[in-house]
């Protein structure tokens, strides 16, 4: 089962956003795949240096569709 079966198409709305919100309350994460995971994700290589939001927000692109596409 990929990661988008098992923490997004096969889930009840409500109870995923209140994993979520309970994930961010217990880790603290910088990241929504440690909110939907409740595990911490280590970020690509390619983040480390990066500076400003769009540069961030591409690579974190990358690593969700990465993640999706996972089995999990």
């Amino acid at each position: 089962m990929k990661n988008r079966d098992r923490y997004i198409l096969k889930v009840n709305e409500y109870d995923m956003l209140i994993k979520i919100q309970e994930n961010i309350m217990d880790t603290g994460c910088n990241c929504i795949l440690d909110g939907i995971t409740g595990e911490i994700i280590k970020c690509l290589e390619e983040m480390r240096g990066k500076v400003g939001a769009q540069s961030r927000l591409e690579v974190c692109g990358k690593c969700i569709q990465k993640w999706l596409n996972e089995e999990g």
